[in-house]
């Protein structure tokens, strides 16, 4: 019911949807796409392929977090989901349970963007460039004039 009315407010106002689906990915999805929702960023997603496929289909994105260097379940994901379709996070303060465990801060971003080159086999600039742009036109942030 709760998120039933803040996906109809994200439609009425035009506003993008970022969601934590772990565990409920089918339901998600088919509330989203239901909703009409054009924008939504499904947050650190690591569930079945096969939504996967939906959500990319859809239009939508899903969001890499360090958990990239140790995660299976991400790393398929991320393997399957095109550059264009990814935004890096960290999820912070989240605790990482790597080889050496740590808190996640806002600069552990750096650490998704190298874990997602390594993946994808690009440069670290190349993923910077790609997902600031994938982030700008999802959060709908355009250049400065000055």
């Amino acid at each position: 019911m709760v998120f039933d009315t803040q996906l109809k407010l994200a439609r009425e106002f035009s506003l993008p949807v970022i969601i934590h689906s772990r565990g409920a990915w089918q339901d998600c999805f088919q509330m989203t796409k239901d909703a009409g929702i054009e924008k939504a960023v499904f947050h650190w997603y690591s569930g079945p392929i096969e939504i996967l496929d939906k959500i990319i289909e859809n239009g939508y994105l899903v969001s890499c977090t360090p958990a990239l260097e140790y995660s299976r379940e991400l790393r398929s994901v991320i393997e399957k989901t095109p550059l264009e379709r990814i935004l890096v996070e960290t999820d912070s303060p989240v605790r990482y349970k790597s080889q050496h465990p740590y808190n996640a801060e806002p600069k552990h971003v750096l650490k998704t963007l190298f874990c997602l080159a390594k993946l994808k086999n690009i440069s670290i600039i190349n993923a910077e460039e790609i997902t600031t742009s994938n982030a700008k036109r999802f959060f709908n942030i355009k250049k400065s004039s000055s």
